[in-house]
């Protein structure tokens, strides 16, 4: 009986003592190495401002990216005014010194697309398409305006265009509300599939796009307009879709238009359970950015270099449990692109990081302050005096091959009450990091947007 006793009391100390040798503090002697890395070889970053004329402080990481054809630039939030800029500068340093002539953003596929290439390359047209078919988090935001409203128009006056696309099967943009029920008519009327002569495509489907394509349609005020509310119609949606795809030939399935219906056939899977399993949502949707970027890559710019706005959580090469539950696995669009032979070497992943400061994405009233991270953090590895700094993980692997240890580090937001996990091998999911202490929240933009936006 005293053997059973002592036993309990030891075990009962061990539980108590768990956490704290879970705790960064006492996790840190496991990645001392890659700790030891990152002091030794963060290279500064000397300024963020995307007007800055030297870009000689840029060249540790052009040379990071060498001859990568995709880069994908990640952001922490979507209301990160100073990772804009940045992101802004590293955009007009990739395509004027390293040949990158496509920006695809995390925004709508078809009208950044499809739209896109149809306008006129006159500076008031595109600046007023965007304004209406980028979404509002960066079209609103103050630190994202120059890239928006100057430098890309402007380099359609040059004799090196920066193409823009849209890889998101959110379709919320101004042109997809008014122009996607007649491109599916004329291309599926083209093809001659059956379903689309029917009443039931004229009097449910193409209606229903409407509906898909509302930003507000995920809201919880009023209920009555939450999508997921919509199960049957959504159900019988996705149905019509998957028999639209099976009447295409598999060139056009596999084309342009197939592309269009195979977005919309996934945004309704992810709307039916947007609000109850985000670990569904993210894996839907992620996936979908994948195919899209794929094809982009592929098919519609085989030969040009790209590079990629998103969000962190969707740039990451993330594939493992973590995420919202340990049961359960989430992948990201960055852990589906990498995954074909090859892609992962000619793709380069740019996590962005900050310690403190404020965000703010443009419809909230007010920046929310950024705790600062605990003791034992990548963050807290960096010199207290070093504003902006890149290290590359890419070099780290090629010194330590299959190094995979685990540590703390916001890799993916700030907000880990949302299931944002910190602890992760973050060198194999990041192939480096834009390191900004101090992050600047999005301000109030002064941009009128046109009368004739989205057209």
């Amino acid at each position: 009986m005293k053997n059973n006793t002592r036993n309990s009391y030891r075990l009962s100390g061990l539980l108590l003592w768990l956490p704290l040798l879970a705790s960064p503090a006492w996790a840190q002697s496991n990645y001392g190495v890659i700790q030891t890395y990152v002091k030794q070889h963060t290279q500064p970053i000397a300024t963020i401002d995307p007007a800055a004329p030297d870009t000689t402080d840029l060249a540790d990481l052009g040379q990071a990216i060498g001859a990568a054809r995709v880069v994908l630039l990640g952001e922490q939030d979507h209301g990160d005014g100073a990772t804009f800029q940045a992101k802004t500068r590293l955009v007009k340093y990739l395509h004027e010194h390293k040949g990158f002539n496509v920006l695809v953003w995390e925004s709508d596929f078809f009208a950044l697309n499809h739209g896109w290439d149809s306008l006129p390359r006159q500076p008031a047209a595109l600046r007023a398409f965007v304004r209406a078919n980028i979404y509002p988090y960066w079209t609103a935001c103050p630190q994202a305006e120059d890239l928006l409203y100057d430098y890309l128009p402007g380099t359609y006056a040059t004799a090196r265009p920066l193409h823009l696309a849209g890889l998101d099967n959110q379709f919320y943009g101004a042109y997809s509300r008014r122009a996607l029920p007649g491109y599916l008519r004329g291309f599926l009327g083209q093809q001659a599939v059956p379903l689309a002569a029917t009443r039931r495509f004229n009097a449910f489907f193409v209606p229903f796009l409407d509906t898909l394509s509302q930003p507000w349609r995920f809201s919880t005020r009023p209920a009555t307009y939450l999508i997921a509310h919509k199960q049957a119609k959504l159900r019988r949606f996705e149905l019509m879709a998957d028999t639209l795809l099976a009447q295409l030939s598999p060139a056009a399935r596999a084309g342009y238009g197939g592309r269009v219906l195979e977005n919309l056939r996934v945004l309704a899977q992810e709307s039916a359970v947007y609000t109850e399993d985000e670990i569904d949502t993210y894996n839907l949707r992620d996936a979908q950015l994948a195919r899209n970027l794929e094809w982009l890559v592929r098919e519609k710019y085989p030969t040009q270099k790209i590079i990629v706005w998103a969000a962190n959580l969707h740039v990451a090469k993330w594939r493992q449990a973590g995420y919202g539950s340990a049961a359960r696995v989430t992948t990201f669009m960055g852990a589906h692109f990498t995954a074909p032979p090859g892609r992962a070497a000619e793709t380069y992943c740019l996590g962005f990081l900050s310690a403190t400061g404020r965000t703010r994405r443009v419809q909230a009233a007010q920046p929310t302050p950024i705790v600062p991270p605990r003791r034992g953090y990548f963050e807290t590895w960096l010199p207290a005096r070093l504003p902006y700094g890149f290290v590359d993980f890419r070099a780290f692997r090629a010194q330590q091959p299959g190094y995979a240890v685990p540590f703390y580090m916001r890799g993916l937001g700030y907000e880990g009450g949302r299931g944002y996990t910190d602890q992760a091998a973050w060198t194999s999911i990041f192939d480096g990091i834009f390191f900004i202490r101090e992050m600047q929240p999005c301000g109030k933009s002064s941009f009128a947007a046109p009368a004739a936006a989205g057209n």
